[in-house]
């Protein structure tokens, strides 16, 4: 089973006005980034709060999203991918939607997901979490399994019966492939 090191974004440093509980989605995409890359750690939180004042301050308000552009799939996506090609890696971020829990498990072959999910756990609303292989799931927030009273949500285990309920169908997901046109 792919093991990616992990974060906790209950702990990471506040930028801008964004706090820790909203930053899921930077730090799902900073583990999976770690997955590529081994000059990032993924519990670095001062390099992961750099990372996030990219997104937000220059990156994103050319994208012309208000006020936090890094909640935005797109902005994330073109995030990663200008890091990771500055660290050196060949390839590009892939935004795909209404994707199935059988296409997820597909991009799994290949590396780790970065992964909507809407409710999990009891959250009263959207959650981004990392899919490292089938089944097996970075959240940083927590365990949903246990409503988040576990805060450490390394490599936890959510059945397909579990997540598929939450599942947006949005993933980002790493690609060395030529892109087409």
């Amino acid at each position: 089973m792919r093991v990616v090191e992990y974060n906790s974004q209950r702990n990471n440093l506040k930028v801008n006005s964004l706090g820790a509980y909203s930053q899921c989605f930077s730090t799902a995409n900073w583990m999976r980034m770690s997955h590529y890359c081994s000059a990032i750690k993924a519990g670095d939180d001062a390099a992961l709060a750099d990372f996030l004042k990219q997104v937000e301050t220059v990156i994103g308000p050319q994208m012309e999203h208000v006020p936090h552009p890094s909640l935005y799939f797109d902005v994330q996506q073109k995030c990663v991918t200008s890091l990771l090609n500055l660290m050196g890696v060949s390839g590009y971020d892939v935004f795909e939607s209404k994707v199935s829990i059988s296409r997820l498990y597909e991009l799994l072959q290949s590396g780790p997901v970065t992964v909507g999910t809407s409710k999990l756990g009891g959250l009263p609303g959207g959650h981004i979490i990392l899919a490292v292989d089938v089944d097996c799931y970075n959240d940083s927030f927590g365990d949903a399994n246990t409503d988040y009273a576990d805060h450490n949500g390394a490599g936890v285990i959510y059945k397909p019966e579990m997540i598929t309920p939450h599942f947006t169908g949005n993933v980002l997901y790493w690609s060395n492939k030529i892109k087409k046109g």
